[in-house]
């Protein structure tokens, strides 16, 4: 008698089952921290509708701890306590756990947007990581105003660092706009080319153009 499985348990047994994974990359400055608190908060309903935001905490620091694609990108900023290929095989590892137990699997964070350009063969190695794991990979982005973007950050930097003595004249004609990739089309060019137009969503960071049943950012990303 064969016994009967669920669909989750199905996925353990079946190396044909593919799951999406899908790789929320900001941009800065569109509430990727509201998305993520609210995935965090309901991770566990979200499961039960065969979708996890899975604890990858691996290389995670403190501050970062409702991010669970850091590892993608570490050590970014911060202090390299790890080594930066081994974060990158437990993380990988930890995802395909994921994604062989749920049909959906969401990672998420902003560094990734303009972090990757740091790492040459990025998306070369995600994406064959994925075609590994027999899952599709779908990168999600949200797009604000350039210039509402760059008033934004510098209102961020002016906040967070007392001794920040630039004027705005100076910061946006400085290393700002390269640094956070303010050159949208030739960036999302280059994504598309590794993991097809078809599997790129963007989406408009805006009041008045949110998507879903509610027109909130949560509705749009979900």
């Amino acid at each position: 008698m064969i016994p009967i499985l669920g669909k989750g348990a199905w996925k353990l047994f079946s190396n044909l089952y593919m799951s999406t994974i899908y790789l929320h990359i900001g941009t800065m400055k569109t509430g990727s921290t509201a998305i993520q608190k609210f995935l965090t908060a309901n991770r566990d309903y979200l499961e039960m509708l065969g979708c996890t935001y899975p604890k990858i905490q691996v290389g995670l620091s403190e501050k970062y701890r409702i991010r669970n694609g850091h590892f993608l990108v570490y050590p970014s900023d911060e202090e390299k306590p790890l080594d930066e290929e081994q974060v990158l095989r437990e993380g990988f590892l930890q995802l395909k756990a994921a994604a062989r137990q749920f049909d959906t699997v969401l990672l998420s964070d902003e560094l990734i947007w303009h972090h990757w350009l740091k790492q040459p063969d990025f998306w070369q190695r995600l994406t064959q990581e994925v075609k590994n794991m027999n899952s599709t990979l779908k990168v999600v982005i949200y797009l604000r105003r350039q210039d509402l973007l760059a008033e934004s950050l510098y209102n961020h930097i002016v906040k967070s660092k007392r001794m920040f003595t630039k004027d705005f004249s100076s910061y946006i004609n400085g290393q700002a706009p390269k640094i956070f990739a303010f050159s949208y089309y030739e960036q999302i060019q280059h994504i598309a080319s590794w993991i097809g137009k078809e599997y790129l969503l963007l989406r408009v960071y805006e009041e008045g153009q949110f998507g879903g049943e509610e027109h909130t950012l949560f509705s749009d990303f979900l």
